[in-house]
């Protein structure tokens, strides 16, 4: 009797445990590029201890581990909250969660879900264009990004060749802005313009940035001073200066070649392009200061 007696307790002992588990997360699913999403995990029979470590991971796969939750705090017995952050590097789809309370390891597959977010673009690059051997500060703008993410790293890239910035300053999660010294050495031509911050990680905008010889020589001490549009052009172009008056105006080809050039008397201007081939342009602007500005205009 006395071993029937010890049987059914270490049966129920064991059926106790073996029922010890996580069963729900609230939210269930989350989207790429959502950063500290809020999530309540409950469990049963768990007994979480808010005097021990917790950890809760996100994983895909047999041993792929994608996603970490961070800041978990234990609310009592069977509930603790998660924050997390998805970032696009993460596939969207159905991933288990696996969560770590001291010593107690609890796993429930296909638990949490990742929805396809909007993919983050950089839309304008301003100044896009140099003349080499200048230093100049870059403004780039972004859609869908979230620059205040860690988003610290920008360069240029033209194959193997990497421009690094003198610094970056973010200005919120849609604007940048990274000052740069075109050094001679730099290859010309076109540049790709790179920002990788951890949520979105690497965002590239294809021949976002141009450097050029031409017209060197120009002090430019006003770059970026100047507004486009509309760009790309079809007609007329209005070119306003948000410093000076426009003194002069001239649109150059890539191969150097000055195909339109217009003396300015005021703040805003009008450059009619009808008479030119479809294309990239170098618009330069200068004021009644002498500073040159340049936009990389394209003529449809």
């Amino acid at each position: 009797m006395k071993k029937l007696h010890l049987s059914i307790l270490s049966l129920i002992f064991t059926t106790a445990i073996s029922s010890q588990s996580i069963t729900s997360l609230n939210p269930n699913s989350g989207t790429q590029g959502t950063t500290a999403l809020s999530i309540q995990i409950s469990g049963s029979n768990t007994n979480f201890n808010s005097g021990t470590s917790t950890y809760v991971y996100f994983y895909q796969g047999s041993s792929t581990i994608v996603m970490t939750g961070y800041n978990s705090s234990v609310n009592n017995a069977t509930s603790i909250n998660t924050l997390l952050d998805i970032p696009f590097s993460v596939s969207p789809g159905v991933y288990g969660t696996l969560l770590y309370n001291g010593s107690n390891v609890f796993d429930l597959p296909s638990s949490f879900t990742v929805l396809p977010g909007q993919q983050p673009q950089i839309t304008i690059v301003d100044t896009d264009y140099a003349i080499s051997g200048t230093t100049l500060d870059v403004a780039i703008s972004g859609l869908n990004t979230h620059f205040q993410s860690g988003s610290n790293t920008v360069w240029f890239s033209q194959g193997s060749n990497t421009i690094i910035p003198n610094s970056v300053n973010i200005t919120n999660d849609l604007q940048l802005s990274a000052n740069f010294t075109l050094l001679q050495q730099y290859p010309l031509g076109y540049y790709n313009v790179n920002v990788y911050d951890n949520l979105d990680n690497l965002v590239t905008k294809i021949n976002g940035f141009y450097i050029s010889d031409t017209t060197t020589g120009i002090t430019i001490t006003n770059t970026g001073k100047i507004k486009v549009y509309p760009n790309p052009v079809s007609g007329k172009m209005y070119i306003e200066s948000t410093g000076q008056n426009i003194a002069d105006i001239s649109l150059t080809s890539l191969n150097g070649q000055v195909v339109l050039k217009k003396a300015g008397t005021s703040k805003e201007e009008i450059l009619n392009t009808e008479s030119l081939e479809s294309g990239v342009y170098i618009l330069s602007v200068t004021d009644q200061s002498g500073a040159t500005s340049f936009k990389k205009v394209v003529i449809e």
